[in-house]
């Protein structure tokens, strides 16, 4: 096994500090077969639709913050997929990260089930996460949104490529990575952010061989009420 690697160590940004009704998530530069992911973050959301062809992974929302992954239903066919545009309503502010993950192996989707926790004081805490792939060599995520003049200044310990994108004093996302090999159960550090609501996200992405470890799980379209 080994574990995955984004083709680019930071994600492409894209981001609205003016209330839009349609979110236009620009793709990080990706090939055929990789694995394209969102970590989108929203300010007083009532509803977020994904596009054709995506799916939501899991999200989580409080005191109108609101952070979920997203991913494209299947590997890319091509390296210029279409960027995905998704509706929020009421219109509102964004920010989002994609990412695009060379699936090279066991050529699907392979996303260990992503675990989500929110407050309203303290460091954005992604929460422990154990992966239904069972034994795998993981690419791990931690992801946080903080809500207002809130910031994220860095990453939990041990995670690379800290990135973090604001819009004003509405909404910001952080999000980093790393790589564990031979792991199954992840519990990231906090991120240093001001106080302020949150959320929080830990997710996998493995790419066995022949696909082993657990059963694949390429999710369905779904739309999200909150």
């Amino acid at each position: 096994m080994t574990a995955p690697t984004p083709r680019n160590a930071t994600p492409h940004v894209s981001s609205s500090s003016s209330p839009v009704g349609t979110a236009t998530v620009v793709l990080d530069t990706h090939a055929t077969g990789d694995y394209l992911l969102v970590f989108l973050a929203v300010k007083s959301v009532t509803t977020v639709t994904p596009p054709a062809g995506w799916a939501l992974v899991k999200g989580n929302n409080t005191g109108g913050i609101f952070l979920a992954s997203y991913q494209q239903t299947t590997l890319a066919a091509s390296s210029s997929e279409t960027n995905p545009q998704f509706t929020l309503s009421p219109s509102t502010t964004f920010a989002a990260h994609a990412y695009s993950i060379p699936m090279p192996n066991s050529g699907t989707i392979n996303r260990a089930g992503v675990n989500n926790s929110s407050s309203t004081s303290g460091n954005a805490d992604p929460p422990s996460n154990t992966s239904f792939g069972g034994t795998q060599d993981y690419l791990w995520f931690a992801a946080a949104a903080v809500n207002l003049a809130a910031s994220i200044s860095a990453g939990p310990s041990g995670y690379s490529n800290f990135t973090a994108t604001g819009t004003g004093t509405a909404i910001t996302v952080g999000t980093a990575w790393k790589q564990a090999l031979a792991s199954v159960t992840e519990d990231p550090g906090t991120f240093t952010s001001t106080s302020g609501n949150w959320c929080a996200a830990t997710l996998a992405v493995w790419d066995p061989v022949s696909g082993g470890g657990g059963s694949t799980h390429v999710p369905t379209n779904m739309l999200l009420g909150i």
